[in-house]
């Protein structure tokens, strides 16, 4: 499962702009979930490293529900000085992000550009094993790609003929068949973003369906094609 995590854009900011005091206070860091699942386990462990490497005090908070719009409201009121963070699933909060690269993360990324041929290329082998697959399903379809385009299939996108329960799926899959989908494209479509919301004209119901029904078949780097098999299997068994 892929987290986006807002935390990460605070703390840029905040570190770039008085790099040698922050943090000179302990840090707030709000977890868009209740307690007890992925993303609070994924947040509390945030914190204690974040404490670890601040020596400061970083307290965690929930606040679930709305699909991340609880925090994400808390955030956007709180001061943009770093103290205050989040991490969530996709939700954009704030326009105006910096998101420049550390110069670690550009080496990192130039050594990347020089595998990036081969690394598209095995994610779309993996697709075209789950294209073929995906055939046979009454319950499940894929989205095609459009003649002479190309995708090189960060996400793996297919959508149920029905509406379920994403969470109960997920959790179905992982603890029958030990496979874990990738993350939604977004949870909630962008019109329904809070950073988005004075723009929105009212309910967009395509959008809203289609962004419902959306689930991400997983694709990684070392991704062998009897994995791909193993998740088409689960996926036949669970859906159809």
């Amino acid at each position: 499962m892929i987290w986006r995590c807002v935390a990460v854009a605070a703390l840029g900011c905040a570190m770039a702009a008085h790099a040698q005091t922050y943090p000179s206070k302990p840090i707030r860091l709000l977890i868009a979930a209740s307690p007890g699942g992925g993303t609070d386990g994924i947040g509390r462990v945030m914190a204690q490293a974040l404490s670890a490497a601040f020596k400061q005090p970083v307290v965690a908070e929930n606040k679930g529900g709305a699909s991340g719009m609880i925090a994400s409201d808390v955030l956007v009121k709180s001061p943009p000085d770093g103290y205050t963070i989040m991490i969530t699933q996709n939700a954009h909060v704030r326009m105006g992000y910096n998101w420049r690269m550390s110069e670690p993360h550009a080496i990192i990324g130039l050594k990347h550009l020089e595998r990036l041929p081969a690394m598209i290329a095995d994610r779309q082998k993996i697709a075209a094993i789950y294209d073929e697959g995906l055939k046979g399903f009454r319950n499940l379809s894929r989205v095609e790609v459009p003649a002479g385009g190309a995708c090189n299939y960060y996400k793996y996108i297919a959508v149920l003929k029905e509406k379920r329960d994403r969470k109960e799926l997920k959790a179905l899959l992982q603890k029958r068949y030990g496979v874990s989908l990738a993350g939604e494209v977004y949870e909630e479509p962008l019109h329904k973003q809070p950073v988005f919301e004075k723009y929105r004209p009212g309910p967009l119901l395509v959008a809203e369906d289609y962004c419902a029904r959306h689930i991400c078949l997983p694709v990684f780097s070392g991704m062998e094609e009897w994995d791909a098999h193993q998740v088409l299997d689960a996926l036949r068994d669970v859906i159809g």
